[in-house]
């Protein structure tokens, strides 16, 4: 058995390297310490940690990786994967909602601020016109990746997945985790989408990718690094940033739980 997902906070607390009943595997070729872990019991299972990004260097797998996909007969992915799901996962936006316009959502500044970033990266300024707030936060930072047809890491292994004839599971379907992500309080989606509009400004005017560096850390294969790397992203000053971002892990996880439990 095989479980594929999101490298975050759940993976270090659930699998951190040297945890009783966890063996962490080397890597050999792209990324020297792979976030693979094979779970001691009776039967061989692993827990494989990926990035949701449609980005050629991360489909390069250690021989490590390769050897327990081998030996997997039942695939768990953090999101139950179909082929109907492919546009929501393959770095397009979700099907607008019918929400107004974002210049009616947002204050005229930060309405003008995403204008201009778009703009500045080349993009349409209408993309995330009716878009609701937090996916416009998470988009930001991928524009770049809209329309590529290259799969993420986590799409690609469900379709081998697939193609061998493997049972094949989920935590949640996208409809749950678009669902968990969007109930959200509206003030907290605008505090954290300003604070995300700042991080790429910065990052623009200094000729940054703001993705890379996530790149990088991961492929670099620390957990310490991306753990330090994830958490640098979350303003530690800001109070209330911190319970925003702690109510939504919290209330992923409770959810998780409980259709896990069912």
């Amino acid at each position: 058995m095989l479980v594929v997902g999101l490298v975050g906070s759940e993976i270090f607390k659930r699998y951190r390297r040297g945890a009783a009943g966890c063996v962490a595997l080397p890597g050999f070729q792209s990324a020297p310490r792979p976030f693979l872990f094979e779970v001691e019991r009776n039967s061989p299972a692993f827990v494989f940690g990926t990035l949701h990004l449609p980005d050629e260097r991360l489909l390069e797998l250690p021989l490590s990786v390769t050897a327990a996909l081998e030996e997997s007969d039942v695939r768990y992915n953090e999101v139950l994967l179909a082929p109907g799901d492919e546009p929501k996962l393959a770095g397009e936006l979700p099907e607008p909602e019918v929400l107004p316009p974002l210049s009616q959502r947002v204050p005229p500044d930060v309405y003008a601020r995403i204008q201009d970033y778009l703009r500045k990266e080349g993009k349409l300024t209408s993309l995330f016109d009716r878009a609701p707030l937090w996916v416009v936060t998470q988009q930001l930072a991928l524009v770049d990746y809209v329309g590529v047809t290259t799969l993420p890491l986590d799409f690609f292994l469900a379709k081998q997945a697939q193609a061998a004839g493997l049972e094949l599971g989920g935590l949640e379907t996208p409809t749950e985790q678009l669902e968990a992500l969007g109930a959200r309080d509206p003030e907290a989606e605008l505090r954290a989408l300003q604070r995300t509009l700042e991080d790429l400004e910065w990052l623009q005017e200094r000729g940054r990718d703001p993705v890379e560096a996530l790149i990088r850390t991961y492929l670099g294969g620390s957990p310490e690094q991306l753990h330090a790397y994830l958490h640098s992203q979350v303003d530690s000053s800001d109070p209330e940033e911190v319970a925003y971002y702690n109510k939504i892990k919290a209330e992923i996880q409770q959810d998780r739980e409980k259709r896990n439990m069912c």
